[in-house]
This record gives C-alpha cells, structure tokens and sequence, in this order.
C-alpha cells in the first residue's frame, strides 16, 4: 500500500534495505554483503617442463595468480599466462614494458600493444637463471563473455646483467569459455626453478 513505508521499523545498525518479495512490505533490513573471499586453487612447480598447468578451476568468478621466481633454463626466456590451455590469437594487452639496459635507450620505454596467443607476463634478463616476480589477476573467470586482465611483473637479478624487465598492462582473454585452467610458460628452455599460486573467488 501507499503507507508501506511507514510500517517497516527502524532497521538495527548498520544493515542495508534490501528488496525481498517474501514480506509484506516488499522490504526488508539485512546485513549489507561483505567483500569477497579468496581461496588457494591449486599450486604449479616451474621444474622440468616448458608448461606448467593448474587444473580443476570451475565457478571461480576471480582469479588471482602469483608468480614465485620463475625461472627458466635459458637467457631472455619470456614468460607467458595462458587460459584453458587456449593457443588462440585471443590474447589482448596494453600498457608499458620497461627494459634496464647498461646504458638508457628511448626504446627502454616502450607502450606495449599486443595481440597474441598468450599474455606476456615478462621477461628474464641476460642470464640465465634469473627469475619473474610478480602476477596477474582474471575478473569475470566465470562468465561466457571477455575475461579482463591486470598484470604487472619483472624479471631479472637485482644489480646483475641487461634486458631486466618490467611488464604492467590491462586487457582481456576474447572467449566465450569459462577459465577452466591456468598454465606458465617458458618461451625458450624448460623452467628450472619457481613455482606459482592460483587463487579463486566465487
């Protein structure tokens, strides 16, 4: 009725007015939703193999990915994030990548626009060994439409060698499928050393 209002009582503090078409009124006081919960998903160990995948991931409307001092056999080896093992050109960023170089060159600083079949977490420097910190964060994992991306990390050996990179982009994985798994890689030589978490909120 026109007084249903009126009749809703002063709710307790700090609850929220919320629809609820099981009450008389139509309305009612709840406790507002608290933030989201994330839980650990699965672990890779970055030995022995170019590609490493965590599995088993399913209804996951986030998912956060730390990268633990990848490493791999090989100088400048890249290191890539790929999504349900997909090898498509679905794989979209922009940002900047910044390269350390004996000496500071204009292409150091560089924008980055990619359009591939990976996203490029980032890149070892000179020596081999070296390792990449950093990680990466899918929203919408869950959903039939683009999956957005945040990413930023580095790799090198601090005070060691050339090329050490820094990587910080946005973007979007372009697939209807839901993110039923994540996997590193290794674009030259076998990781040696590192390992990486995969974190999920529903």
């Amino acid at each position: 009725g026109a007084d249903a209002f009126s009749r809703l009582a002063v709710g307790t503090n700090g609850h929220v007015l919320t629809a609820d078409s099981t009450t008389s009124t139509g309305l009612k006081w709840a406790t507002a939703a608290g933030g989201k919960n994330f839980s650990l998903l699965g672990t890779g160990t970055l030995t022995g193999a170019a590609t490493v995948t965590v599995s088993g991931i399913s209804n996951q409307d986030m998912l956060m990915i730390l990268i633990i001092g990848a490493s791999a056999a090989n100088a400048s080896s890249v290191i890539g994030l790929r999504l349900n093992t997909d090898t498509g050109s679905n794989y979209k960023q922009y940002g900047i990548q910044m390269q350390v170089e004996t000496s500071y060159n204009a292409i150091n600083f560089a924008g980055a626009n990619r359009n591939g079949t990976y996203f490029t977490l980032g890149a070892l420097s000179a020596n081999a060994g070296d390792k990449l910190w950093g990680g990466a964060t899918i929203f919408g994992a869950n959903t039939a439409g683009k999956k957005m991306m945040q990413q930023n990390a580095g790799g090198g050996s601090e005070l060691v060698a050339n090329g050490q990179w820094l990587d910080i982009t946005s973007g979007f994985y372009d697939s209807v499928s839901t993110i039923s798994s994540v996997s590193l890689f290794s674009s030259s030589g076998n990781f040696d050393a590192g390992t990486f978490e995969v974190y999920g909120s529903a």
